[in-house]
């Protein structure tokens, strides 16, 4: 019987990873394609839709920094900063994609943040802003911290002497390791020896 319950178990670690990197594929897919059901050639070529919408955003990228000047986008930005709800929406997206993919990456600082007063209790985060005196927070700084299994996280304001940059961590590896709830660098270094 434990040999049994042993190799669900195993079967579990091949299995379910599997299916949830699958089944969101599969959601990504029918979503995009969903974006396009009145294009007959659409809706018989499952996937298409998908090929379809990262065609339309490289498209929308080439155009935009080939025939959209810088002074576009201000003006554009301007105006929409007239609108206060929208304004909110605009540039919280703008920023968190500037973050992750723009030319001024924002998660590439990680630290390690003391909690408590004792060392006890430490988060992993990455510092997003190391000046924070236009809010009157001198000496503070603003970290990121990502939860685990998910891409949301708390914004946490700290005193600058309670962070400690680590040095020669790699960002991505940081983010993985706590995305994975702390599993995924424990893994790969067991799988190194």
């Amino acid at each position: 019987m434990k040999q049994i319950l042993a190799y669900f178990f195993q079967g579990l670690l091949y299995t379910v990873p599997v299916a949830a990197t699958a089944y969101v594929v599969i959601k990504l897919v029918s979503i995009a394609d969903s974006l396009f059901v009145d294009v007959p050639i659409v809706r018989d070529i499952p996937g298409l839709g998908l090929v379809l919408v990262l065609a339309l955003i490289t498209l929308a990228g080439w155009g935009g920094s080939r025939f959209i000047s810088p002074r576009a986008v201000s003006f554009f930005e301007t105006a929409l900063s007239k609108i206060p709800f929208l304004k909110l929406i605009y540039t919280s997206v703008r920023d968190l994609m500037k973050a992750f993919v723009g030319e001024k990456r924002k998660f590439d600082s990680p630290v390690l943040v003391q909690m408590d007063r004792d060392g006890l209790n430490n988060r992993l985060g990455f510092v997003t802003q190391s000046d924070l005196k236009t809010l009157g927070l001198n000496e503070m700084v603003a970290v990121y911290c990502p939860y685990p299994y998910s891409v949301m996280g708390d914004l946490i304001i700290v005193p600058s002497d309670k962070v400690r940059p680590l040095n020669g961590v790699n960002s991505v590896d940081l983010m993985k390791f706590v995305v994975s709830g702390g599993v995924a660098a424990s893994e790969d270094k067991g799988e190194k020896k």
